[in-house]
């Protein structure tokens, strides 16, 4: 009888987590650095998340204005999204290089 509910446990987990990996897929954050927002957006858009620009920063006189120059998370963090529901897309907060 144990065995036969350590079975049905199993089973149990097994088709929850099936349900799961078809709803909520994991990806991969883009690189999005010195691309400029446009660019940036389309991407992250084409992989169901949103850039959302948090601010500036004038330390990078080598970068044309208005390309990211850091983001969160980082590129490679891998991140749920939910393909049913389009507000609740996973966000990318990046900073723009900015020339005073």
């Amino acid at each position: 009888a144990k065995n036969e509910r350590q079975d049905e446990l199993v089973k149990w987990f097994t088709n929850v987590a099936a349900v799961l990996e078809k709803k909520m897929v994991s990806r991969g954050v883009p690189n999005l650095q010195t691309m400029d927002l446009w660019n940036a957006a389309s991407m992250a858009a084409e992989m169901g998340m949103k850039v959302i620009p948090v601010g500036e920063d004038d330390s990078y006189p080598q970068i044309p204005a208005g390309r990211i120059v850091s983001q969160e998370p980082l590129p490679g963090t891998l991140m749920a999204v939910d393909p049913s529901s389009p507000d609740g897309r996973p966000q990318i907060q990046v900073v723009l290089s900015k020339h005073n």
